[in-house]
């Protein structure tokens, strides 16, 4: 299968959070990759979802839509939500130079 790449999807409701970014240092995740959680489960409705996909093209691109899949299939919408995709493994292939994927505000 060659390399993967890993990623987190990370989804949490307008009404717990006030930002994108309240929702990403809820998980610890501020962009600075080093993997640190801060978060206690169920002290808000917000949810990682964690997945690994091949590295080569056409994964890299659709990579948002099976974090939005798996969201979706554990019951959360897309309605008044914030989410985001992070890369949690360095690939050499992804065409995109920044670690945050999606920001993604309804």
């Amino acid at each position: 299968m060659g390399n993967v790449t890993e990623y987190r999807f990370m989804i949490g409701t307008m009404d717990d959070f006030e930002s994108l970014q309240d929702l990403r240092e809820y998980f610890g995740g501020d962009g600075d990759g080093d993997g640190t959680t801060v978060y206690e489960p169920g002290d808000l409705n917000a949810s990682i979802f964690d997945f690994s996909l091949p590295s080569e093209d056409p994964w890299q691109n659709i990579a948002v839509d099976v974090g939005r899949g798996i969201a979706f299939a554990n019951d959360w919408s897309a309605d008044h939500t914030f989410s985001t995709l992070e890369v949690l493994s360095p690939d050499p292939l992804c065409p995109r130079p920044l670690r945050w994927l999606l920001v993604e505000e309804d």
